[in-house]
């Protein structure tokens, strides 16, 4: 990214420690999902497969989806992602993006050729947010895109546009 990191340090007094960076301009965030206001009393339909290679970020993701009314299958990584779909159908994919063994590039192209993968709603899961990594996994087959930290608005808002919801809780 071109920037610098560093640390001054003394024994006995203290040490500061300090990072430039050089960002990019994010682009117009005004075709991003809006979340809706609240989680209201709707519980989603469907059968998820959520791909995190990270144990918290995995435990966490798997917690909110299931308190959503999702049926939730984990998989670390984008190679297990892959057999589990070959294995099963889901409603729907969230993939994160970098992980080791097969990042979700790779597990989203392998996906689509799958003969029940080709419509298959796949979701990017990032903090890469530049318009090329965008780009990066549009071109891979994925079909929307959220960032990480992920908001639990946005990600219930973006699972409603593409599941069906009950009206009871």
């Amino acid at each position: 990214m071109g920037g610098e990191v560093g640390v001054d340090s003394t024994p006995g007094v203290g040490s500061r420690f300090w990072i430039t960076a050089r960002l990019g301009v994010a682009e117009d965030d005004s075709n991003l999902s809006s979340a809706p206001p609240v989680w209201d009393e709707r519980l989603l339909k469907g059968r998820v497969l959520f791909v995190e290679d990270e144990p918290i970020n995995r435990e966490i993701g798997e917690d909110l989806l299931a308190s959503t009314g999702l049926d939730v299958v984990v998989a670390e990584n984008g190679l297990v992602a892959v057999n589990c779909y070959k294995q099963s159908n889901f409603d729907l994919v969230l993939m994160d993006v970098q992980m080791p063994i097969l990042d979700g590039l790779g597990a989203t192209r392998q996906i689509r050729v799958l003969p029940n993968g080709a419509s298959v709603p796949i979701i990017a899961l990032t903090a890469n947010v530049f318009a090329a990594d965008r780009q990066q996994c549009i071109d891979a087959g994925m079909s929307d895109f959220l960032p990480k930290p992920v908001d639990p608005d946005a990600l219930y808002a973006l699972l409603a546009k593409y599941l069906p919801a009950t009206n009871t809780l």
